[in-house]
């Protein structure tokens, strides 16, 4: 019997040989149009955020608005419908010759049981076999397209992930803890984005700069100084190429980047404002009181440890967004271009009462600032310029000044 069943064997071989030669031809056709689709989808998603950051600008000119709607969405859904229909018509397209082959197997077996000398039983056992086995393979096989879907994303993820300078966001694992007591330093510290040459585009080289604790620092400059990528190495977003950031004299290592992150918090230029709001005991009544001192008491209300809304002007949204920075309560605090959005009065009460009462309870502040007549109310002015440091201003009154508070009020 066991003779007799060879030539079943071989044919048997024969067909898994055949399919899988099959599908994998087939699985190369199929994951280049997967792989070319997904990438147009990353270019529609570009479309869909400059409909919606743009919506102005296409308001007012009605050619940009067609050709975003023929030229870049319409034909990139059109492509995007046929990359992916094509590949799903080869997928179904070899699942159904794989199918077949099947049934061809077991006609071949039965017209040529004659010459082959098989028997009956094994033949019975063996067309059993390759029915039973049809529904399992064709349940793989269905699985084969969000397979490859899969395995592309995870492969853009990967290139994503080795393009940054760490892994992603630490969430487990051990978590370094660390005190704030007397410096933030920057020694030697190198800066290219990533891609650029060493000898062309935008460098920020810092040899030496420390910040103090309890200080008001600003960082002062013009357009594209490097004032925010300083802030960004500072803050441990970006690794520098060379030198070191370091805490109270020691180097910060990249393990230790998470850890020493928590030190911070701060509003960014181009900040995210979260509805949420993680406050301790008594916290509500510290919310309320900052709504109430940054004149948003009658626009929002904190309930449940969220904002009741974040749709609010561009200058409310900042001092919502102070407020985050505030009641997190770390060592130091970062004002990017803050009061750009402020009208003069919220400004005025940014440098001369807020500032003075963040350095009285002991924080350290970093601000970017473009406000040339309340330079005054820092402790240092760092002026930068093409990515280096071009000087440092100490100033002589601290922290607003009475001359200055005084010629603010009545001005000549």
């Amino acid at each position: 019997m066991a003779a007799h069943s060879l030539p079943m064997l071989g044919f048997a071989l024969l067909l898994v040989a055949l399919g899988g030669a099959l599908n994998n031809a087939a699985m190369r056709h199929w994951l280049a149009r997967f792989d070319e689709a997904r990438g147009l989808e990353d270019q529609l998603q570009r479309q869909y955020r400059g409909i919606i950051e743009g919506a102005k600008e296409l308001r007012l000119n009605r050619v940009r608005r067609e050709q975003v709607e023929h030229s870049g969405i319409g034909t990139l859904t059109k492509r995007i419908a046929s990359l992916n229909g094509r590949a799903f018509a080869i997928f179904w397209a070899v699942d159904t010759i794989s199918v077949a082959l099947i049934f061809v197997f077991v006609g071949a077996v039965l017209a040529l049981r004659p010459y082959l000398g098989i028997e009956n039983e094994a033949i019975t056992g063996f067309i059993i076999v390759m029915l039973f086995a049809k529904g399992p393979i064709e349940e793989l096989a269905s699985a084969l397209p969000v397979l490859s879907q899969a395995q592309i994303a995870f492969r853009r993820i990967s290139a994503l992930t080795a393009s940054l300078a760490e892994g992603g966001l630490q969430i487990d694992g051990p978590q370094a803890s660390f005190r704030f007591r007397d410096s933030l330093a920057l020694d030697g510290v190198r800066y290219l984005f990533p891609g650029a040459a060493r000898d062309a585009g935008f460098a920020l080289d810092i040899p030496h700069l420390v910040i103090r604790r309890g200080e008001v620092t600003f960082i002062v400059g013009g357009n594209g100084s490097g004032k925010t990528t300083l802030i960004k190495i500072l803050l441990g977003l970006y690794q520098p190429r060379s030198g070191a950031v370091l805490l109270d004299g020691e180097p910060i290592s990249a393990a230790e980047l998470d850890g020493y992150r928590q030190l911070f918090s701060g509003v960014f230029a181009d900040y995210h404002l979260f509805d949420e709001l993680i406050v301790g005991p008594g916290g509500e009544a510290r919310v309320s009181a900052w709504l109430r001192r940054l004149g948003l008491a009658d626009a929002v209300e904190f309930r449940d440890g969220r904002f009741s809304t974040t749709d609010l002007s561009t200058g409310q949204r900042k001092r919502l967004a102070f407020i985050h920075a505030v009641l997190e309560d770390r060592p130091i605090l970062m004002f990017d271009e803050w009061a750009a959005d402020q009208d003069p009065g919220f400004r005025r009460l940014f440098y001369r009462e807020l500032l003075p009462e963040l350095r009285k309870i002991g924080k350290t502040v970093i601000a970017v600032s473009h406000d040339d007549r309340y330079f005054d109310a820092a402790d240092r002015v760092v002026h930068m310029a093409h990515g280096r440091i071009t000087g440092i201003e100490q100033s002589r009154n601290g922290l607003a000044g009475e001359a200055m508070t005084a010629r603010e009020e009545n001005p000549a």
